[in-house]
């Protein structure tokens, strides 16, 4: 059973200030499955805007998935961001991969975990598509080293080995979700000290593609695949055993990332770097985010996606976070 104290000391002031006020709340959350636990509780102004909150972050894309227990509390300032180099993880690391880890952050492509103003050496996260804390459990999706198969382990020890290579991973209500490059879905069921994931099952996908990122939400998982073919983009949903296309937006390529914010779905596509939001009640989807034009245009032959594309503007989103109320978009 998990419970956690919240204690808030900020509170607006009726008579134009600020002061202190403590109180608490107790959350029972029940066995950690991987949930996504949401927003515990928010302070808005008088034009009914989020000044302040607390809750917990839900976002994957390409090799990294949210700490899903990290608490965070925000009030809004006027200030300006603070950005702050961290330096290069290693010369080995021509592309970091980061991913949360409990308080602080790892590289999960050459295997480096950051230490107060250093990178230090750690093999549990080198060659990595996924790394979650499951009650104090280090759970992990890798490559084998061969780089033709994938192996999960718990604590470093195999619960699954799979014969072909992972693109997406999540680990979501119990269940474990592994995406590979022949176009299937391994489903299987894991807990906190079990030794093996049960029940494994291969569920394949049409159109067929390369699966980028996942999340879940409610009873179902999203997964976005980029097609070799005439639709290029397919925003796909695993419902009840079953996967469906629920979205397709030709002549955008793939989906790289997820981003649970309130009641909808935010995802991020290439190559126009567009956001849009999925209402998962209804089914709508809107355009929440356009990025600056970019200078380069981009052409994609028809060998490549069934017919020739010309693009107007490159843009990858290939990350989405929610840091203080608000959503950055790390574009490529």
């Amino acid at each position: 059973m998990m419970r956690l104290l919240i204690c808030v000391l900020v509170l607006p002031l009726l008579l134009g200030g600020w002061a202190k006020s403590p109180w608490t709340m107790t959350a029972d959350f029940g066995h950690d499955t991987g949930q996504n636990l949401g927003t515990l509780v928010e302070f808005l102004d008088a034009k009914g805007d989020v000044v302040c909150g607390a809750g917990f972050a839900a976002s994957t894309q390409t090799r990294a998935i949210a700490a899903g227990r990290t608490l965070e509390f925000f009030c809004r300032t006027n200030g300006v961001p603070t950005i702050e180099d961290l330096g290069p993880v290693s010369p080995q690391t021509w592309r970091p991969m980061l991913a949360p880890w409990r308080d602080t952050v790892v590289e999960l492509s050459t295997g480096f975990r950051k230490v107060g103003a250093e990178w230090l050496r750690d093999e549990r996260f080198e060659r990595r598509l996924l790394t979650q804390d499951v009650a104090g459990h280090l759970l992990s999706v890798g490559y084998t080293p061969d780089d033709k198969s994938t192996e999960v382990t718990a604590d470093g020890r195999t619960i699954l080995n799979i014969g072909s290579r992972a693109r997406g991973a999540l680990y979501y209500r119990g269940h474990l979700y592994v995406a590979t490059v022949d176009h299937t879905l391994t489903v299987c069921r894991w807990r906190p000290g079990d030794t093996a994931c049960r029940d494994a099952r291969i569920i394949p996908h049409e159109p067929v593609g390369t699966v980028y990122a996942m999340i879940g939400y409610g009873d179902d998982v999203y997964f976005g695949v980029q097609v070799v073919g005439s639709r290029p983009e397919q925003l796909m949903r695993l419902r009840a055993g079953r996967i469906e296309v629920i979205y397709s937006n030709p002549p955008a390529a793939q989906v790289y990332s997820f981003l649970i914010r309130g009641d909808e779905i935010l995802f991020g596509d290439f190559p126009r770097g567009e956001i849009r939001a999925l209402n998962p009640a209804t089914g709508a989807i809107r355009l929440a985010g356009d990025p600056p034009d970019a200078e380069v245009k981009l052409f994609f032959p028809k060998r490549a996606y069934g017919r020739d594309w010309t693009f107007d503007r490159y843009r990858e989103a290939q990350s989405l976070a929610l840091a203080g109320g608000r959503v950055f978009v790390g574009m490529y």
